[in-house]
């Protein structure tokens, strides 16, 4: 039985089709367009896909989790309760609800897991778009220096990248 478990990332809420990031080198966080890409520019871990991405503030590429805080809590709550139910149902079905035939008798009552409240996603940072690649990323509205693609590193000054909010 394998220990890894796989979380896809409809799970994690998003600001209108975009996913909210945090680089693990800079700690900055950018939001990248999640959209159904043959490059699968979203993966939340760099490492389980083999690819390398870039910050687009920092522009340090960097490997590991690409997750904020709050999705991580999130996902560490959500696997949690998954785990707490799939046992319960396990000794349900392993044990029966109080039936005896053996050593042990006892009577499973419903436990109360609390599901996990999704961290909230504020429509917030400014839109912008790289020249190199299909993919429409936000960085914070206060930004004011080079961006970097995501999926290839190349900088651009941020007057050439910026998205008016009329050419959407």
């Amino acid at each position: 039985m394998s220990d890894l478990v796989r979380i896809p990332l409809s799970v994690l809420p998003h600001d209108e089709g975009f996913l909210r990031r945090r680089c693990p080198r800079c700690d900055g966080e950018f939001k990248v367009e999640d959209g159904d890409r043959d490059d699968d520019a979203t993966d939340v871990d760099s490492e389980e896909s083999g690819r390398e991405y870039f910050c687009p503030l920092c522009h340090s590429s960097a490997e590991g989790f690409w997750l904020t805080p709050a999705q991580e809590e999130y996902i560490q709550e959500a696997v949690q309760a998954a785990t707490a139910h799939m046992l319960e149902q396990a000794l349900q079905d392993g044990l029966g609800r109080g039936q005896g035939g053996g050593l042990v008798t006892f009577d499973l009552q419903p436990s109360e897991i609390d599901e996990p409240i999704p961290p909230d996603e504020p429509h917030d940072m400014m839109l912008i778009g790289v020249p190199c690649h299909p993919v429409r990323l936000k960085v914070p509205e206060d930004w004011t220096g080079d961006v970097a693609c995501h999926i290839c590193g190349v900088r651009y000054p941020l007057d050439v990248v910026h998205v008016k909010e009329d050419l959407q």
